[in-house]
């Protein structure tokens, strides 16, 4: 073999070429553009000050669904939230815009609305849909980390940037704070009806809010709130119960709240000091939680800012409330809401679609899909008896599903 040497002048010339290229590595720079939130701050005061009944609108971000009576509420975030008058599911009738800053969710009991203006909860009467006011506060409830200082975010102004970066970078700044980027949309809003001869609405499954016998249960980012709504609107009780909480799901005894790594069961106790009693653990996602009879159904997002779990929905057997149990797992795109009613499962895959399943054999759901409505990109369902309104990006549609097999869109709006 022919042995290489290097002259002196060789060797300069050479590591004269190594670190020209090592700094042109340093030195290497590119563009990225994205989209970046700027956050929009107003005082407290500010912010308990801006209620306003204002004609329907256009709505900005419609995300959050409850149905009640013949209302149909759809929260446009931050902002407020739509009145409309959903007697014809063919022709639904926009009625008022309800102004709330910091408003993410709206729940109605007992012909009483409620929804959060920021950090606090009010009531505002609906007896007259013509004559709406805002009748009580609870201040401070609500722990959203939505703050600046003393001020608080009320909503964020979406700015296109083109940022100059290191090569190769993955990091780009967002300017949202943790709670924003930990999935805004997963603040939603009530999901049970009736319970316990309770006159509640319907709403969607990623639920911060659930009436109970006339109590509202609330959960922030850590703790779970009761309020009685029956005898007065006090608080009943505040507790610390974890991190990351995300979701609750009331039945008549019990409450199922959703985190970002597991299922927690606690006993309801009529609202004074809830108590722990089991749960379930699965790797860090974000998950709405449904239950129906003797199983709890939980749809786990693992993608973009929800962890690194698998994207799926976990059937747990919670026939021994005490030691619930993972009863099968079935794979899923990206989902997010999801409803029952009966046998049929109803799952918002993102942009997947709404697919709706046959469960009545638990162990092989996805082996049995009736229908899917492709072209969206499903967030939350609200299944009624013949009908099932869908929150979407694209907008809010109502169908009837009557043979089950092949939805028929009634309208849209939005």
């Amino acid at each position: 073999m022919k042995s290489i040497r290097f002259t002196p002048v060789s060797l300069v010339l050479f590591f004269a070429v190594i670190f020209s290229f090592s700094g042109c590595s340093r030195d290497c720079t590119e563009f990225r553009t994205y989209i970046k939130y700027i956050p929009l701050e107003k005082t407290i005061t500010e912010i308990r000050s801006s209620f306003k009944v204002e004609a329907p609108k256009t709505l900005d971000n419609p995300k959050k669904i409850y149905i009640y009576e013949k209302y149909l509420f759809i929260v446009d975030e931050f902002k407020g939230f739509q009145i409309v008058d959903n007697s014809d599911v063919n022709s639904p009738t926009p009625l008022h815009f309800i102004h709330l800053d910091g408003c993410t969710d709206v729940s109605v009991n007992n012909g009483i609305i409620y929804a959060n203006q920021g950090p606090d909860i009010v009531s505002l009467s609906i007896d007259n849909a013509a004559n709406i006011q805002l009748t009580g506060r609870v201040q401070d409830v609500m722990n959203t980390a939505l703050k600046i200082g003393a001020n608080f975010i009320y909503d964020y102004e979406k700015v296109e940037v083109t940022e100059e970066v290191p090569c190769g970078s993955s990091s780009i700044r967002s300017g949202r704070n943790d709670f924003f980027t930990a999935e805004k949309n997963d603040f939603s809003i009530s999901n049970t009806g009736s319970s316990g001869g309770n006159n509640s609405g319907t709403g969607g499954s990623m639920a911060r809010m659930s009436f109970v016998e006339g109590i509202l249960y609330l959960v922030d980012n850590t703790s779970l709130t009761t309020i009685d709504v029956t005898n007065g609107f006090k608080t009943l009780y505040t507790g610390n119960i974890g991190f990351e909480i995300e979701t609750i799901f009331g039945s008549s005894s019990h409450l199922f709240i959703g985190t970002s790594t597991g299922m927690l069961i606690y006993n309801r106790n009529n609202g004074y000091q809830p108590t722990y009693l089991s749960g379930i653990s699965h790797a860090r996602g974000c998950d709405p939680v449904a239950v129906q009879g003797d199983y709890a159904y939980v749809t786990v997002r693992g993608n973009g800012n929800c962890g690194e779990a698998n994207d799926e929905l976990l059937v747990v057997d919670i026939s021994t409330i005490s030691t619930p149990k993972l009863h099968s797992a079935h794979a899923m795109n990206s989902p997010y809401g999801l409803g029952l009613n009966n046998d049929v499962l109803f799952i918002c895959d993102g942009t997947s679609g709404l697919r709706i399943f046959d469960k009545r054999n638990l162990a092989t759901i996805t082996q049995n899909e009736l229908a899917t409505v492709t072209g969206i990109d499903a967030y939350d369902v609200i299944p009624l008896e013949t009908t099932f309104i869908l929150s979407t990006s694209q907008g809010v549609f109502q169908y009837d599903y009557t043979d089950v097999t092949k939805p028929r869109l009634l309208s849209k709006l939005y």
